[in-house]
Parts: C-alpha cells; sequence; structure tokens
C-alpha cells in the first residue's frame, strides 16, 4: 500500500520536500513507514525520524488523518491505503 507523508517545520527543510509517498505492506505500522523513509531518506532526515535502534523517535508529533497518534501506538498496523501521515519535530514554546 502507499502512504502519502508530509513533514512539517524543519523535517520539511530536512527533507527538501513538503510530502513524499512510501510503499508499505498490508500491515502497516508508523515504525515500518519510519524505517522506509529512513532507508531512502539523507543522514540529517533518517537521524530526525528514528534512533540509533531504527525505532521512530518518540519526541516527534505523529498524526494520521489530522489525529494525533500516541507513540505508544507506532508499532500497531494501523495504516491503510488512503491515509495521509504527518510528521511534526517537538514544539516548544514560551
Amino acid at each position: 500500500m502507499k502512504i502519502k507523508v508530509f513533514f512539517e517545520a524543519q523535517l520539511r527543510q530536512a527533507a527538501g520536500t513538503d510530502s513524499t509517498v512510501v510503499e508499505l505492506d498490508d500491515a502497516g505500522s508508523i515504525q515500518h513507514a519510519f524505517s522506509a523513509l529512513a532507508a531512502s531518506a539523507s543522514d540529517d532526515l533518517a537521524n530526525r525520524l528514528v534512533d540509533a535502534a531504527g525505532l521512530p523517535q518518540r519526541s516527534l508529533l505523529v498524526f494520521i488523518n489530522d489525529q494525533p497518534v500516541s507513540a505508544d501506538r507506532f508499532s500497531d498496523p494501523i495504516l491503510k491505503e488512503t491515509d495521509t501521515l504527518s510528521i511534526l519535530p517537538p514544539i516548544a514554546g514560551g
């Protein structure tokens, strides 16, 4: 299945684009999507997406179809063919 991925803020700059499409198997999880993205990404983007073990960075904000997804669901097979995945870096304010 193909999932459209949107990069926001600094991730957009690191990716050099605001979106891409990632190919996943039928049991698509955010973890699988991040692994596929990191495999074809620049080192800068890959390091922002996954940690040293290849797992999604838990500090990232992730949305499926504009609905937030908690980091404890990253390994669940929750992605479907028509979904969009949005990834945002952590937000700090003051």
